[in-house]
């Protein structure tokens, strides 16, 4: 899944979001609900983008002092 370029706010606010929106999801249709899945997924995705930024934010800071 393609993300825009978030910022580290953008992509804090919007993993807090989704985190929200997946257990009120699973507690009101079920874990393994479709839905609950699909916003976990999307969830997973961010945290994956936030991971990679960070990495690559380490990476750059150390090539450059």
């Amino acid at each position: 899944m393609f993300l825009r370029n978030l910022s580290y706010t953008e992509l804090t606010s919007t993993i807090e979001f989704l985190r929200k929106e997946m257990v009120s999801c699973g507690l009101k249709d079920g874990f393994t609900n479709e839905k609950t899945i699909q916003i976990s997924q999307l969830l997973d995705t961010h945290i994956a983008q936030y991971h990679v930024n960070k990495v690559s934010d380490i990476s750059t800071f150390s090539h450059t002092s």
